[in-house]
């Protein structure tokens, strides 16, 4: 695909795991919803999993893993963390605050 340039239907796409889903009908209502999941998610997790994938997929493999075992010792410290288990163990939704 890459070398001939050739486009691809995104059925196509979908069965070959390029994308995650195909959407028909209004494109804009279902890129809200999914900006609203995320946003409904801990801010400090989001930003350590793009940093993961990211610079992760630069480093061999045990600089990858350093990397990761850093970002989750940050992770697990945030407010985020402590907000989610307390959510969990109280059996509610959770705020999170994003640090």
């Amino acid at each position: 695909m890459i070398l001939s340039g050739e486009p691809i239907k995104a059925e196509q796409a979908l069965e070959w795991g390029l994308v995650t889903r195909v959407v028909e009908g209004d494109l804009l209502a279902e890129a809200q919803a999914f900006a609203a999941t995320l946003a409904a998610r801990p801010g400090v997790a989001l930003r350590a999993a793009l940093k993961a994938v990211g610079e992760g997929a630069n480093m061999t493999p045990d600089a990858s893993l350093r990397l990761e075992a850093a970002l989750f010792g940050v992770t697990f410290a945030s407010e985020d963390a402590g907000e989610g288990c307390r959510a969990f163990l109280e059996k509610r939704e959770t705020k999170f605050r994003h640090r």
